[in-house]
């Protein structure tokens, strides 16, 4: 199940990427929508992908530079500042930023894992809960609460809840009956998105409100992908239709 995740989180970031900025594509019943799409790319780059982007318009994302190294990217008016762990091995993802800059995301570690962590006031702190053998820090809201996954140590995958300010223990985030849980985004209400699997080996999108987790799948997808979601209650994701084909929704 491990496996099968981070095979597939590399399409999934680059789906997500696309979605992040350049809005999204009509969704199954939606209504039509027009949309101005702007390409970005890290000036010399091999490849750049963007995650989130904040009420500034700055965004955040990773690049891979000329020579094949993977950075943690800030944009902010065209610019492209480097945010790179130091004690990142295998890269630096950046998934989240807030109205206050607070960056939030994942390093890769010599031991070919993940490492989530928090990114404010120049400084880098470990994101995770005691014990866990894989953590990211996938969203935060301006309140500095903040959503992600881990791996526990009897190697469940499932989401967790942190806040900065109150630096009280973890929430682990589980969507009963899942196969793996990940809370990719979190609103000023606390809304939170949730990707879980079932026992099928599909991908399915609730809506966690503290209390239940409310089904809200792209209307005919074969796999629902929830990514970010704003203070309107808004939420993009990636979806799949039955002939395999990706698609993006808002």
């Amino acid at each position: 199940r491990k496996q099968l995740m981070k095979n597939c989180k590399p399409v999934l970031r680059v789906f997500a990427g696309v979605l992040t900025f350049a809005c999204i594509a009509t969704a199954v019943d939606a209504p039509k929508l027009s949309f101005k799409f702007t390409t970005i790319n890290v000036k010399g780059s091999r490849e750049t992908d963007t995650y989130a982007i904040n009420n500034d318009g700055v965004i955040v994302g990773t690049y891979v530079d000329s020579s094949g190294t993977l950075h943690g990217l800030k944009l902010v008016g065209g610019k492209a500042i480097n945010i790179d762990d130091p004690k990142a091995t295998g890269g630096t993802y950046c998934y989240g930023i807030n109205s206050s800059g607070v960056i939030v995301g994942a390093y890769g570690t010599s031991s070919g894992g993940s490492q989530g962590f928090l990114y404010q006031g120049g400084k880098f702190t470990d994101i995770g809960p005691a014990g866990s053998t894989y953590s990211e820090a996938e969203g935060i809201n301006d309140k500095g609460e903040i959503v992600g996954d881990y791996i526990d140590s009897s190697g469940v995958q499932v989401g967790f809840l942190w806040k900065v300010e109150k630096r009280k223990k973890y929430k682990t985030l589980y969507r009963p009956g899942s196969v793996f849980t990940v809370a990719k985004g979190i609103n000023n209400s606390g809304l939170i998105t949730i990707l879980w699997g079932n026992m099928s080996g599909n991908s399915e999108a609730a809506l966690y409100n503290g209390k239940k987790y409310i089904p809200i799948n792209v209307p005919g997808a074969v796999d629902s992908v929830p990514l970010k979601i704003d203070t309107a209650g808004d939420i993009v994701y990636i979806w799949v239709d039955s002939s395999g084909s990706a698609h993006g929704a808002l």
